[in-house]
């Protein structure tokens, strides 16, 4: 689990240094088929959102979903196993 943990973190912060943190006000919670990703760095919150089918290849949101989907599968299947 440390490595699936490690590349969740890796991945999301190539995302956080390039997206810059928010500074409006706080959004509505996405619709249906839309998917957000949100990031709290140092008190302050950063985060994407769009299409939960455009995420997935969007060649910085996709990695993210990607390693989260794989922890959570590693977490469960482990869980089920106990």
């Amino acid at each position: 689990s440390n490595q699936l943990v490690a590349n969740l973190f890796q991945h999301s912060i190539n995302v956080v240094t390039k997206i810059g943190p928010w500074d409006g006000a706080r959004m509505a919670p996405p619709t249906a088929g839309m998917a957000r990703l949100s990031f709290l760095v140092s008190g302050q919150l950063y985060f994407g959102q769009g299409p939960m089918d455009v995420f997935f290849q969007d060649p910085m949101a996709g990695p993210v979903l990607s390693a989260a989907l794989e922890l959570m599968q590693y977490l469960t299947t482990r869980h089920a196993a106990q």
